[in-house]
């Protein structure tokens, strides 16, 4: 049996369909058993927008001029709610097919329902507009070319990106306003297995364990140690596809925390004293209803390979708890300036909250007892005992000192819905803990401050573009980029490649920093963003 893994993916934004288990059907007369079809979807940001919700109703491979075709999903089985807006630089599951037929597919089309765009509105209160969305191609399904052609054959797994570019999807008008007219535009392109036997790295796998599997077992050439079930796109109209993630002795298995900025630390005694008593948690106690984020890579067997999976708070609703997340709007502060809470963006529920409603404002409050971290943490390996790896590879804390206006975080807590009918009353959370999350800031190169040798470690300012950052962080821009020998680099061969226009992306972890920081050679003023980049993309125009 051939595999074929659907892969709606793109270049700042990326939908990934890995490991969903849901059926097919097809049009096609073809009586040959194929492939496994993994789909990722992605799009090209626009500044000011907080989410694009769309229901994806159906997914189709064909071939141009006859009538051949194969239906990766149907909207008679599953509606998928997609944030398009959210998936910036990273990917997620939307579907995973078997037994698609042999044959070289060329087209690709996604059936697409318009909902509502939302964008940050300093007018307002809470501060966000949303706009109606109006397809402009009317009830005709948008089609687009593979290229190059997605050859599928017996036995084997594939993936294909799709690259949905909001950028150019969303009409403005002569003063930069969205119009709510969406144009779809997009990309799709095959991916190739690389030397290490992947389809590329899969970093924005958010959901809550469904299941856990505490017993090894084989595939192939790989032993696996066990692996949970990942609930994904929890909220849509229908439940979104559910992950299988497997772990070998190489996972990172985080949290969950007890403790502000616990460490990840191997299973192995290493000599890190910040490693004394921190272990991974055994797999027959890790809870099911947990928030988990995941990066890892879908191998040739069509088995997604879980490289480190940071595990949340569980979640039960029957007590009002749950985990929530986007990028905080504004600070709530005491008499002497103190951080008391945070209003935030609600883009994602996990699990979702009877009552609540995604795209809409939440309060939340802090307390002595709030846990803080960075998500995933500070990573120590029995390879590397004494050098953080992983996003945070300064092994900055976070805490309340360094939250900020436009920092993407989770939240988990204790929850309280307004009231039935209230005007004004948010819907608040006595937060249990707060970690700051991967998140993608788009802007201009203000200045590279230092670049070594290898073109890849050093560091840079960014002018960011969101009215967001620029109206609620005046005094603490532009912010400090750093980089490490693990960045990644798009559309340019490094730091020494970046220009000032078109725009940079920058996916990594934000942080205000009240002192000053000393990295790559660089001191940061005191009360400066700074980032740390996992990966930077040179927009082009």
């Amino acid at each position: 049996m051939a595999r074929r893994w659907a892969v709606v993916g793109g270049l700042l934004l990326i939908v990934a369909s890995l490991g969903w288990r849901c059926s097919s059907s097809t049009t096609t007369t073809s009586t040959v058993s194929g492939g496994t079809v993994f789909t990722f979807i992605s799009d090209v940001p626009i500044c000011d927008v907080l989410a694009v919700r769309m229901n994806v109703l159906g997914l189709e491979l064909g071939i141009a001029n006859t009538v051949i075709a194969h239906t990766l999903l149907n909207s008679l089985n599953t509606v998928i709610g997609v944030d398009w807006a959210a998936l910036r630089s990273s990917t997620t599951m939307l579907s995973f097919n078997t037994n698609v037929p042999v044959n070289i597919y060329d087209t690709f089309t996604i059936r697409l329902e318009g909902q509502s765009t939302y964008v940050y509105d300093a007018s307002k209160n809470p501060p966000i507009n949303s706009i109606a969305q109006t397809f402009t191609t009317g009830n005709t399904p948008p089609t687009f070319n593979i290229t190059p052609p997605l050859s599928i054959t017996n036995g084997s797994v594939d993936a294909v990106s799709f690259e949905f570019d909001l950028e150019h999807s969303l009409e403005q008008n002569s003063e930069g306003n969205l119009t709510g007219n969406v144009t779809p535009t997009a990309t799709v392109t095959p991916l190739t297995l690389s030397s290490s036997g992947s389809f590329g790295n899969i970093d924005g796998l958010v959901g809550f364990i469904q299941s856990v599997k505490t017993t090894a077992f084989q595939t192939s050439s790989t032993t696996f140690t066990g692996g949970v079930q990942l609930q994904l796109l929890a909220g849509t109209v229908t439940s979104g596809p559910s992950a299988t993630v497997d772990f070998t002795n190489d996972t990172a298995i985080c949290g969950p925390r007890t403790f502000s900025n616990q460490p990840c630390c191997p299973a192995t005694e290493i000599s890190n004293p910040l490693c004394n008593n921190v272990t991974p948690p055994p797999l027959n106690t890790i809870l099911t209803n947990s928030y988990a984020w995941v990066d890892g890579f879908v191998d040739s067997n069509g088995n997604l390979n879980a490289n480190i999976i940071d595990i949340g708070q569980q979640a039960d609703l029957s007590i009002n708890t749950s985990a929530f997340s986007g990028p905080v709007l504004s600070l709530t502060k005491d008499a002497a300036g103190n951080i008391t809470g945070f209003m935030m963006f609600l883009r994602e529920f996990q699990p979702p909250v009877p009552g609540l409603n995604l795209d809409s404002a939440i309060m939340v409050t802090l307390s002595p007892q709030t846990i803080y971290s960075t998500s995933p943490p500070v990573i120590y390996t029995a390879a590397s005992p004494m050098t953080p790896q992983g996003p945070n590879f300064a092994a900055l804390p976070y805490g309340l000192p360094q939250i900020a206006v436009g920092e993407d975080v989770v939240v988990s807590g204790v929850y309280k819905n307004a009231p039935l009918g209230s005007t004004g009353l948010l819907t608040t959370v006595t937060a249990a803990e707060v970690d700051l999350r991967l998140q993608t800031h788009e802007g201009n190169l203000v200045t590279l401050l230092a670049s070594q040798p290898d073109n890849r470690t050093g560091a840079f300012t960014l002018n960011p573009c969101s009215s967001l950052m620029q109206l609620n962080n005046a005094s603490a821009i532009p912010i400090y980029v750093f980089t490490s020998p693990a960045t990644t680099y798009v559309n340019t061969t490094g730091l020494t490649g970046l220009r000032t226009q078109p725009r940079t992306l920058v996916k990594g972890l934000l942080f205000y920093e009240p002192a000053s920081v000393t990295l790559n050679g660089v001191t940061t003023p005191p009360g400066t963003l700074v980032m740390l980049a996992k990966q930077v993309t040179q927009l082009i125009q």
